[in-house]
């Protein structure tokens, strides 16, 4: 007669199915967790790409020139530091500048999208605002879009100070400019320059590309997202 129990081949015979249970499980489970990291990661992208277009049509479809460069006296908005004498006027400089930087284009102007966080504070609606492509602090193998803004006109056309990431770990951020004249879409745009003085182009194509979760080391592979957007004062400059 039989004992209770098991002989050492039943044994090891459920040790084996066992593991093999075991190795199934952990396989299905990687897969489900590397899809949920994948599906994350495009959903990131995409909520990035959506808010970071939406903020950078919202810049530009405000974007304006002034017909003059004369500051009006008492124009609000304009810092103690541009104001040199009191006897003295400012020059207040308006511009729109797109450079090509081959997969990270560049683009500052003047924009009346300023939003006040204060009631009582002293600023208007006009602002300096720039994009550009810089290296992460934290990995600079990661590159990022930033934006820059500066809640006041000022005597130059330069945008400096604090950056503020707008998207994170993109692969490109191109720029085009439709040039209503010729017809054409342009990689650059400088009001600086005589062809394109007193103009902003009629519409601004912006292209932000993220690298496949997938297949993150294959360019042809990116996730594309893209939009167009008009100015509404593109029809000519203002007067002051």
């Amino acid at each position: 007669m039989r004992k209770n129990g098991f002989t050492l081949l039943e044994v090891m015979v459920a040790v084996v199915i066992l593991g093999f249970i075991m190795v199934l499980v952990q396989g299905t489970t990687s897969q489900l967790l590397d899809a949920k990291d994948r599906i994350e990661s495009r959903d990131r992208a995409l909520q990035m790409s959506r808010g970071t277009l939406d903020k950078i049509a919202s810049d530009v479809s405000l974007a304006f020139l002034l017909r003059s460069s004369a500051m009006p006296e008492g124009t609000p908005g304009l810092t103690p530091e541009a104001i040199p004498t009191a006897t003295t006027r400012p020059k207040l400089v308006t511009f729109f500048i797109g450079e090509e930087h081959g997969d990270r284009d560049s683009l500052r102007f003047t924009t009346l999208a300023h939003r006040r966080l204060y009631r009582s504070s002293h600023d208007s609606d006009q602002a300096r605002v720039a994009y550009q492509v810089e290296a992460s602090v934290d990995d600079p193998s990661q590159m990022n879009l930033v934006r820059i803004e500066l809640p006041w006109l000022g005597d130059t056309a330069s945008v400096e100070g604090k950056a503020l990431t707008v998207a994170e770990g993109i692969r490109s951020f191109n720029l085009e400019y439709y040039d209503v004249r010729t017809d054409e879409w342009k990689k650059e745009w400088n009001t600086e320059l005589v062809d394109w003085s007193g103009r902003i182009p009629e519409a601004i194509r912006v292209t932000i590309a993220f690298p496949d979760p997938e297949v993150p080391d294959d360019p042809a592979r990116d996730i594309v997202f893209q939009t167009s957007v008009r100015p509404y004062l593109a029809s000519g400059p203002l007067s002051p």
